[in-house]
C-alpha cells in the first residue's frame, strides 16, 4: 500500500513481523542508514530517500512522520537499478506524492530507531539558500568593490604584464573575485561565474526581486563585479589578459588578503586562447542582453567587448594555453566559441554567429561533461530553438547521465568521483533544467533532483556540502578568510566527493580528526578540513552554478 495512512492500527503488526525478519537474516540495526536532502523539497519536486547498508537488509516498507512523530505517508522500498562501483545494499523510498508543507523525518518499519535528519517540504524553501549563494560572493570580492569579511585588497593589481604587447609595464586590473580560498583571480572561471548568473537572472527574473533604488536587482550589481574586471582584463582590442597572480600565492602561508606580503608583485598574463575568447565573448553578449532594460549604456560598453574578443579568437590565436600555471587549463575551443557564437546570435541576430555556432557544434557536440571549462552541453541548449538538431545533442549527454544516475549509488550522474565531483552534478542538474526550460519536457528533472539531493545531504556520509545548509555541513572549508577571520561562509559549496587513491596521492597534511571515518571508501572520500583542497575548498565557478539551480528551485516547477 502506497499513500496516505489512515488507519494506524496495523502498523505494530509489520513492525513486529519485519523486525523477525530481519533477526533472522542476521542484518545488524546498526548497519542500516536512511539518507535525505537535508535541506528540504518543493512540494513539486520529485522526493527519494535512499536506505543503504553494509549488509544486505529485508525491510520493505518506509514511513514520513510530521514534527510531532504522526506518521502522514507509508510506502514499499524499492530495489534501484544495479548498483555499480559500490559493494553496499540500497533500496529507494519515493514519498513524492507527499506535497504537504511540514518538517518531517523518514523512517524504516524494520528499525523503527533509524531515521532521516529532519528535512522540510514548502514553498519558497530555497529562498535562504539562494540569497546565501549570492552573498557568498561579496566575501570573495578584491581590490574597491566594498568587500565582507576582510578590507579591501590587491589594490596594486596588477604589477606587470607577462606576454602580449605591453609586457614589463603595470596596469590597472583590480577588482573582481579571489577564485576560491587562494587569492588568485582567473578570467576562464570569472567568465562562467558571470554567465551562470546572467543566465539564472534571464530565466528566473522573479529570484531576484529589485532591492535598490536605480531598478537595478542584486544578481547584476555582483554580476558587474565580475563584468567590470573583465572588461580591463580586455585592455585593449587585441590583447586579453587571462589571469592575475600565479602559482606564487600559494607560497606564503595562510593570511587574510589585506595583509598579503605579495600585494606588489602580482603579474598578469596576456595568453589567450581561443577557449578563453569564447567564453569571454559568451558572458559579455549575455551582459548585453541582460543589461540592455536597465543600463543602455553599459550593455553597449559589453557588446563592444564581446565582439572585439570574438573577432580577436579569429586572429591566429592558439586553441588552449595552459598559462602561467596547470589549474585552470582548458584543453578543447569548440564548446567556449560555440557558446560565444550562439549568445552573440541571441544578442544582435546576425546571421553569420548563429552559422559559426552550428558549425562548430557540429564538429563536437555532444560532450559528455560539463564545467567551467566543458561548456559544449550549454551551447546546445541554447542554439536548439535555432538548430532543432541541437536538441538531440543536449539529450545523448543527458542520457549518459541519466544511465548513470539509475546505476550509480545515491542518484550520482557520473562513474567516478573527480576533483570537483559537486560542481559537476550542480552543473549536470543546469544542463537538465535547461532542457525543461528550452522543451517544456520534465523528462530529466529527476537527474537534477538526485544531484541536488546528494549535494544537501542524500549521500553516504549524511553531509551537505552547502555552508550553513542542512543538518550537517563543513565547519572548516579551505578558505583563508573564513579560518583567519572564524567565518561561516554563507552559502559556499565544497568540492564534494573525490576518490580515496587521488586524495592519498595528493599527501595532505590534515589537521582535524575525521568525523566520517566510518564512511570513507576507496572510491570516495571527504574530508572537513581546513588544508583539504580537494574536496573541502569552494570556488567562485561551482557557486554560480549552484546559484543557477537553487533559482530554479527557489521557483519551483
Amino acid at each position: 500500500m502506497t499513500g496516505w495512512i489512515t488507519k494506524h492500527t496495523v502498523l505494530p503488526f509489520w513492525i513486529a513481523l519485519t523486525t523477525f525478519l530481519a533477526t533472522t537474516t542476521g542484518c545488524s540495526a546498526s548497519s542500516v542508514n536512511v539518507r535525505v536532502n537535508q535541506f528540504g523539497y518543493h512540494p513539486s519536486d520529485s522526493k527519494v530517500g535512499v536506505v543503504w547498508s553494509a549488509e544486505p537488509f529485508t525491510a520493505s516498507r518506509f514511513a514520513v512522520v510530521n514534527s510531532n512523530g504522526k506518521t502522514v505517508y507509508e510506502g514499499l522500498l524499492t530495489l534501484p537499478a544495479d548498483s555499480i562501483n559500490s559493494s553496499d545494499y540500497f533500496k529507494h523510498a519515493d514519498f513524492s506524492m507527499l506535497t504537504a508543507p511540514g518538517s518531517y523525518r523518514l523512517n524504516v518499519y524494520t528499525f523503527p530507531k533509524k531515521q532521516s535528519e529532519l528535512f522540510r517540504i514548502g514553498d519558497g524553501l530555497y529562498h535562504p539558500l539562494l540569497d546565501s549563494v549570492v552573498r557568498f560572493y561579496r566575501y570573495q570580492r578584491c581590490g574597491y568593490t566594498y568587500p565582507v569579511g576582510h578590507s579591501p585588497c590587491h589594490l596594486h593589481d596588477a604589477t606587470k604584464i607577462i606576454g602580449g604587447h605591453s609586457a614589463s609595464r603595470s596596469i590597472d586590473v583590480g577588482g573582481g573575485w579571489h577564485d576560491a580560498g587562494d587569492y588568485t583571480k582567473y578570467l576562464l572561471t570569472t567568465s562562467h561565474t558571470v554567465y551562470m548568473m546572467l543566465l539564472a537572472y534571464e530565466l528566473f527574473p522573479s529570484q531576484f526581486p529589485d532591492r535598490d533604488q536605480n531598478g537595478t536587482a542584486d544578481i547584476l550589481d555582483e554580476a558587474k563585479v565580475g563584468l567590470d574586471w573583465m572588461m580591463k582584463m580586455h585592455y585593449q582590442p587585441n590583447g586579453l589578459l587571462i589571469q592575475v597572480q600565479d602559482l606564487k600565492d600559494q607560497t606564503v602561508g595562510w593570511r587574510l588578503p589585506e595583509l598579503d606580503p605579495l600585494e606588489k608583485d602580482r603579474p598578469a598574463y596576456d595568453l589567450p586562447s581561443r577557449a578563453h575568447c569564447g567564453s569571454f565573448t559568451a558572458t559579455m553578449a549575455l551582459a548585453f542582453s541582460r543589461f540592455k532594460p536597465v543600463d543602455p549604456l553599459y550593455a553597449e560598453r559589453c557588446l563592444t567587448h564581446a565582439q572585439q574578443v570574438y573577432a580577436l579568437s579569429k586572429g591566429g590565436i592558439p586553441a588552449t594555453s595552459s598559462g602561467p600555471d596547470s589549474m585552470y587549463y582548458d584543453k578543447s575551443d569548440g564548446d567556449n566559441m560555440a557558446l560565444g557564437a550562439i549568445e552573440l546570435y541571441r544578442a544582435v541576430g546576425t546571421e553569420q554567429y548563429l552559422k559559426d555556432a552550428v558549425y562548430l557544434l557540429e564538429r563536437i557536440a555532444p560532450v559528455y561533461w560539463v564545467s567551467w571549462g566543458d561548456v559544449g552541453g550549454f551551447a546546445s541548449a541554447r542554439a536548439l530553438q535555432y538548430h532543432p538538431p541541437a536538441q538531440e545533442w543536449l539529450e545523448k549527454v543527458l542520457d549518459e547521465f541519466e544511465l548513470n544516475s539509475r546505476q550509480m549509488p545515491f542518484g550520482y550522474a557520473l562513474r567516478s568521483y573527480p576533483w570537483g565531483s559537486a560542481s559537476i552534478q550542480t552543473g549536470i542538474s543546469a544542463l537538465a533544467i535547461l532542457h525543461y526550460k528550452s522543451t517544456n519536457s520534465p523528462k530529466y528533472l529527476a537527474i537534477a533532483d538526485r544531484q541536488r539531493d546528494m549535494i544537501l545531504g542524500a549521500n553516504r556520509h549524511n553531509v551537505s556540502f552547502v555552508s550553513g545548509f542542512g543538518s550537517d555541513f563543513p565547519k572548516h572549508l579551505h578558505h583563508q578568510v573564513a579560518h583567519i577571520n572564524r567565518i561561516q561562509l554563507p552559502g559556499a559549496l565544497a568540492g564534494g566527493f573525490v576518490s580515496g587513491k587521488a586524495h592519498k596521492s595528493a599527501n595532505l597534511k590534515l589537521e582535524t580528526s575525521d568525523r566520517f571515518a566510518a564512511y570513507q571508501t576507496t572510491e570516495m572520500v571527504y574530508y572537513d578540513d581546513r588544508h583539504d583542497y580537494l574536496s573541502n575548498e569552494p570556488t567562485i565557478a561551482n557557486n554560480a552554478q549552484l546559484l543557477f539551480i537553487s533559482a530554479f528551485y527557489s521557483k519551483g516547477r
